[in-house]
């Protein structure tokens, strides 16, 4: 369970506990459990200080880099001028 937080710079994320969810059929994504199996497994889900949603290669600072989403150790940034 994390907390997010929105702000004008973006979204600032806290790990919070470990939880467990009931399976909701239909509705499973195969690459999104595998990759937050990885980053449990990899025991640095404390370090996650930011929810990203713009795409962009995975770096060093993502711990959970998924489509659509990444839960990154960087501080939140605010977002691009469009």
């Amino acid at each position: 369970m994390f907390r997010i937080d929105g702000a004008e710079s973006g979204f600032a994320a806290r790990f919070l506990s470990y939880f467990a969810v009931f399976p909701c059929f239909g509705a499973f994504d195969e690459e999104a459990e595998r990759v937050l199996a990885e980053a449990f497994e990899g025991g640095r889900l404390h370090e996650i200080r930011s929810l990203r949603q713009d795409a962009h290669e995975a770096d060093s600072s993502c711990l959970v880099h998924g489509r659509g989403y990444c839960f990154s150790s960087a501080d939140a940034k605010p977002p691009p001028d469009n």
